[in-house]
């Protein structure tokens, strides 16, 4: 249940792959075929193709053509590479395996990429294969101590997820973080938090959800609230720390309503934090507290528990308005929760009330299924 999701985040730091292609870019602009490109423009991909074109026709196998090849591929879209993108990949990975063998980090990188690019394009039976290639590459070559051999690790452990072997997930992940530490990498590195989400994921396979929550809560800790690149990332990353700390905490979770009605928050472990949305719900102005609480219904499709976080505004005379999901896994819990939302009832605006006192609001509700046995189902 829980891997049918993992693509949507993985998608958020795939911008992490991009990497290499800076090295190339000012490998290229020195060359003799990309006339007319500048350091000052961005790599243009009409030039780009060109450039690459032409040395392909003069000399197809040399290492110049591999340098251009892979430069073009980086004008295209990460997300959804062409078949001329897959071409000039394919062709400079070769050719780095041959005319570059003597630098065999390229080959490493280059790699990388094209998996990349083959799983974005669903492709993942060659892009495993390729990735089994590349760690055997690193290993023949003395690139265990690289970052690319890092990123080789964390895909595996990724592969490993998408064919339920959860065992190898989770080593291969944590050999990757420990490479990372190795490396002294910034936390806020786009491979290093691919790691730690990937590691954590593995961790919710394997059961462990408090170290997955922790993992998950050392990227929030690391993202910038100011850094507008993040936001993606920190909203994807949060469904997961909300739904493994919640799950952490079920020992004596209640169901929706019971919840509501109890106005208790459950125990949490002390080593979890409060973060971005539930910071605002802890630490925030006093609650406008609604007159009429409506619980949700559990959709008829749901198949695991969830929760969902939303902020919202009261009108004056105490209706909620402009609902927005902040976050939810999964995310056909979204519905119901905003349509719950919405009938609420709160109190009318008063003389006294002051400004701001209806904005921001925020709940998080809790869906918590179980099986006839009564066993929460994640």
């Amino acid at each position: 249940m829980m891997h049918s999701g993992i693509r949507c985040i993985l998608a958020v730091v795939l911008l992490a792959a991009a990497a290499p292609y800076a090295l190339a870019q000012a490998d290229m602009r020195a060359m003799p075929e990309s006339e007319g490109l500048t350091d000052a423009a961005p790599l243009d991909r009409d030039a780009a193709r060109a450039a690459w074109l032409r040395s392909t026709d003069t000399a197809p196998d040399s290492a110049r053509t591999g340098t251009l090849a892979f430069a073009f591929a980086q004008t295209g879209n990460p997300d959804d590479p062409t078949d001329e993108d897959m071409d000039a990949l394919k062709q400079s990975v070769e050719i780095a395996l041959s005319a570059e063998a003597d630098r065999p980090h390229l080959y490493l990188e280059r790699g990388l990429a094209y998996s990349d690019a083959l799983r974005a394009r669903r492709q993942f039976v060659p892009a495993q294969r390729l990735n089994v290639e590349l760690i055997r590459y690193a290993g023949d070559n003395g690139l265990f101590g690289s970052s690319a051999f890092a990123r080789a690790l964390v895909q595996l452990a990724d592969d490993h997820l998408r064919n339920g072997v959860e065992g190898k997930a989770d080593e291969a992940a944590s050999m990757a973080l420990a490479r990372y530490a190795a490396l002294d990498i910034a936390a806020d590195d786009p491979a290093y938090m691919e790691a730690r989400l990937v590691a954590g994921l593995a961790k919710e396979a394997m059961g462990e959800h408090l170290q997955a929550a922790l993992l998950y809560q050392s990227i929030l800790d690391a993202l910038s609230p100011d850094n507008p690149n993040h936001a993606d990332m920190r909203k994807a990353v949060t469904a997961r720390w909300l739904y493994t700390q919640f799950v952490v905490t079920d020992s004596t979770a209640r169901t929706t309503e019971g919840a509501a009605k109890s106005g208790k928050a459950a125990p949490r472990d002390d080593r979890l934090g409060y973060h971005w949305p539930l910071d605002h719900m802890k630490e925030g102005p006093a609650k406008l507290s609604p007159l009429e609480r409506r619980p949700p219904k559990m959709p008829r499709r749901a198949g695991q528990s969830g929760i969902v976080v939303l902020e919202y505004d009261v009108t004056d005379d105490g209706e909620p308005t402009d609902i927005e999901v902040l976050a939810s896994w999964p995310a056909f819990y979204e519905e119901a929760a905003t349509q719950a939302l919405s009938e609420w009832t709160f109190p009318p605006k008063t003389e006294d009330e002051p400004d701001g006192y209806r904005e921001g609001l925020r709940t998080s509700t809790r869906f918590i299924l179980r099986d006839r046995d009564g066993r929460t189902l994640y």
